[in-house]
This record gives structure tokens, C-alpha cells and sequence, in this order.
């Protein structure tokens, strides 16, 4: 009997241990990150010291309630990774949740869930949760810094022109906005509305090359019943529909002749006229245009009209392309990935070191629309946490066809992140790493800022490369 006793503690079986009653408790107690046990019912069954801490409950509150009792999240209603695992018995891994505690504040916490198991049954799951509310605040908080009015940027040139925004903001005069395409013209026209006196009213945007031009007649200017085949009732346009507010003409190089002529007596006289009718009305609207063309060269080719440009070109606006901004790539990086990880339900960290310096180098011909579509596309391809460098489009690594251009042709350059051509995959890494930290004056801190990783982790790669600072 006795020895049959023994065996149930585990003291005559070869590497079993016996804990006395209360020293696992004591264990976990003792332990940083909340821990709590519940059963196939959802009731909680344990819950350590830090578990008490983040929450705000006691253990004897606590145990024997329903866990969404206890974390109140947003999650508990739809069915979140506490619930799959009880069910499904699938482990979670880095599952986010923002709980609600007993005072009533939030936390941001990432979860394990493991399921137990027993003789081949799952009698419950052990949940461990880490309070990251302090990490996720200043992650907000460098967005935030570096961020105006969405556009996210850190580059002397952006930051210059968030304050041109802020000037142009306070006048009422007619602004024109070019560059590239995918720069984020509109996303400027929107931040000039904003921080200017009109921000309460409406702002309507028209992107002029979607229509024909008559269509484009009707949809600026409204057009009333019987005014042509089609039209069976009165119609409001989109200069009166912004009245009182900005209306922002995307792609106005695109415009015809003819509606160029319109254009232009509407910003000479501040009045319209709906098609088929000769009745006018007054307009309160501020006009911002916006073009990915040369317009010089279209008003010498007699394809755009001189007086509409100037009168278009009051205020001139330039949106650099991001090639020659590329300290702003890690932070769109880090943000696009934000985005995307709640518009896709995905749990994306971040990308690996070798991906973030073939992207800083890369030229972007689509800007930063291209880097949201390349970055879309491998998380398609990542099942993980982070993503590796052939998860994006073969175009953007597979040659040497991405590299910034030279500043022989007048462009911004990054001289010092170097061509990785044919390189062996050790030898990129060095190079990539190399090129990080000169970019950031070999200061490890900022570094390990700029690739996502911690300064450890900065320090063990530059032993492994053999790197030293100058």
C-alpha cells in the first residue's frame, strides 16, 4: 500500500519529482507574466499573482467566474483564441488582446494558449499573458510624432511640407498638387482641408480622368431634367454638393478642352451653371487640383490651357517621390503592417532584416501605394509572424533592377546601402547591416529602431559579421 502511495506521488518513479501541495501555486506566483487555468466551461480554475496585477481582480474574484468576465474584451463576444483552443485544442500563439480591467482602464496583453491534456481527454487550457500596453504606447506614440494628418513621414523634406500645409492652410487661395503617382496627393488635399477654416464643411473629391466628358460636365456641374437623354431628374453636382468646403479635382491634366473652359470661368466668376439651364449659383468652395502630369508641357504641346494653369497654380505644391525619401520607408514599413494586420485579421510583427534594406534601396516607381501592394502581397505569402525577403515581389529582389538611382541624375540616392547583385546570402546580411548602421552613424540604438529588432539582437549580428564601429 505504501509503496503503491509512493508511486502516485512519483517518488519511486525515475525522474518524476512530487511538489507538496501549494508549491506549484508558489511557483507561479513568482512568475512575471498573468497565468490562469479554465475548463471546457470557460471557468477560470486558477490565476497567479500577475494575473492579479494586469487584471485588477483577486484570485478568490476571479476563480470559478467565466473568463470573459474576468478579461471583458471585444473578442469574448465574437469568439477569440481562449475560446478556439478550448474547443479546438489548438495552441495560440502572440494572440493581442485589449482587456478591460476591474477599474475599468485597458490593457494591451499578448496571449499563449496551451491546452491540457490528461489520459488522451483535455480536461481545460493554461492562458499566459503579458502586459505590452507600455510598448504599444510608445509605438503609438512614435506614429504619432511622425505622423500629420495620416500621412507618416520623418524625412526633412515631408516634415517641411507638413509645415507648407499648415501655411497654406490659413488662406483660401486655389493650391495645385503634383508629383508622381501613389504619392498621396489626395491624402495632402485632405490634410489642407482640415487645417483650414473649412474643415467642418464638406471636402468632395472628383477624380476627373474616370469619366467621359460628358459625364465629367454633369458630375461637376449638376445638369436638371431633360437636359439630355438620360437625365430624368434634376441633378446636384459636386461644386455645389462642396459648398461651404473644398472640392479637390484629382488628375486635372486629363481634363478636355472644352470642360477647361468651363473650369475657368467657374474660378474667375465663383459661379456655376447646371447643364441645361441658365440659372446660376453663387459658390463658396475652395478648389484644390491635383496632377501626376507635366503641365508646362502640355500647355506647349496646346493640350492644357495656359489661363487655367495659372489660375490652378496659385499656390504650388510638390510631393517628393519616395525614392528620394527613404528614411520614411521603415516607418511606412511599421505602419502599412499596423493596417493591414486589421483589415486582413492577421498578427504580423515585422519584417526580417535583409527584406527592410532591400526595400530601403529600392526605387519605388509606385510609391507608397506600390509599398502597401507589395507589403498586401506578402502577407499572402507569410503564414508567420515576420516576413522574409521572398515573400514580396520577385521584382523588387530578384534583380538589379531596384536599386535608388544615382545622384547623376538628379535624384536622391542611398549611397550607403551597397548593390547586392549576385551576393551569397551571408554577404547581403552584412551589407544590409553595415549599411543600417552607417545610415544611423554606427548609434546601435537607432538601428535596432529602424530594422524593428532590439538592440541584442543588433550587437549578436554585428559579432557574428564581424563588424566594429569605425
Amino acid at each position: 500500500m505504501d509503496d503503491q502511495s509512493d508511486n502516485q506521488r512519483g517518488e519511486s518513479v525515475p525522474g518524476a519529482y512530487w511538489l507538496k501541495e501549494g508549491t506549484l501555486a508558489a511557483i507561479l506566483d513568482n512568475v512575471s507574466d498573468g497565468v490562469l487555468t479554465y475548463d471546457h466551461g470557460l471557468q477560470i480554475t486558477s490565476f497567479n499573482q500577475a494575473a492579479e496585477l494586469i487584471t485588477g481582480y483577486s484570485r478568490d474574484e476571479a476563480v470559478g467566474r467565466r473568463c470573459q468576465e474576468i478579461f471583458r474584451c471585444q473578442e469574448c463576444e465574437r469568439g477569440c483564441a481562449l475560446n478556439i483552443s478550448s474547443c479546438g485544442l489548438t495552441p495560440e500563439k502572440n494572440y493581442h488582446l485589449r482587456l478591460v480591467r476591474k477599474d475599468g482602464s485597458s490593457r494591451m496583453v499578448t496571449v499563449n494558449t496551451i491546452p491540457l491534456w490528461d489520459e488522451g481527454r483535455s480536461p481545460g487550457v493554461v492562458v499566459t499573458f503579458r502586459d505590452i500596453t507600455p510598448l504599444v504606447t510608445l509605438r503609438s506614440d512614435v506614429e504619432e510624432r511622425h505622423s500629420f494628418h495620416n500621412i507618416v513621414a520623418r524625412s526633412p523634406r515631408m516634415r517641411t511640407l507638413f509645415s507648407r500645409i499648415r501655411e497654406i492652410g490659413t488662406v483660401q487661395s486655389t493650391v495645385l498638387i503634383t508629383g508622381e503617382s501613389g504619392t498621396g496627393k489626395e491624402m495632402v488635399a485632405k490634410a489642407i482641408h482640415h487645417e483650414s477654416p473649412r474643415r467642418d464643411g464638406p471636402f468632395v473629391k472628383v477624380n476627373c480622368s474616370a469619366f467621359s466628358e460628358t459625364l465629367l460636365e454633369s458630375e461637376l456641374f449638376g445638369h436638371v431634367r431633360g437636359a439630355y437623354t438620360g437625365a430624368v431628374a434634376d441633378r446636384v453636382g459636386r461644386f455645389e454638393l462642396a459648398q461651404g468646403g473644398t472640392l479637390f479635382l484629382d488628375e486635372i491634366g486629363d481634363v478636355s478642352q472644352p470642360i477647361q473652359v468651363k473650369l475657368l470661368r467657374v474660378l474667375q466668376d465663383h459661379e456655376i451653371e447646371r447643364v441645361g439651364s441658365s440659372q446660376t449659383f453663387r459658390l463658396d468652395v475652395r478648389v484644390i487640383a491635383a496632377t501626376n502630369r507635366d503641365l508646362k508641357r502640355l500647355i506647349d504641346e496646346a493640350r492644357f490651357r495656359e489661363d487655367l494653369y495659372y489660375r490652378l497654380n496659385v499656390i504650388p505644391l510638390h510631393l517628393p517621390p519616395l525614392r528620394e525619401r527613404p528614411d520614411d520607408v521603415p516607418l511606412l514599413i511599421d505602419h502599412l503592417i499596423q493596417k493591414l494586420n486589421i483589415r486582413l485579421h492577421r498578427r504580423v510583427e515585422g519584417i526580417a532584416t535583409e527584406a527592410l534594406a532591400v526595400l530601403v534601396r529600392y526605387a519605388w516607381p509606385g510609391n507608397v501605394r506600390q509599398l502597401e501592394n507589395a507589403l498586401e502581397h506578402a502577407f499572402v505569402r507569410t503564414p508567420g509572424k515576420t516576413i522574409a525577403l521572398e515573400a514580396f515581389p520577385d521584382e523588387l529582389w530578384r534583380s538589379d533592377s531596384g536599386p535608388l538611382p544615382s545622384a547623376r541624375d538628379g535624384r536622391a540616392s542611398s549611397p550607403s546601402v551597397p548593390s547586392m547583385g549576385r551576393r551569397s546570402r551571408p554577404e547581403r546580411d552584412r551589407a544590409q547591416l553595415t549599411a543600417v548602421l552607417q545610415r544611423n552613424e554606427w548609434n546601435v540604438t537607432r538601428a535596432a529602431q529602424e530594422l524593428g529588432v532590439n538592440r541584442l539582437t543588433v550587437y549578436r549580428n554585428m559579432k557574428r559579421h564581424g563588424l566594429q564601429r569605425p
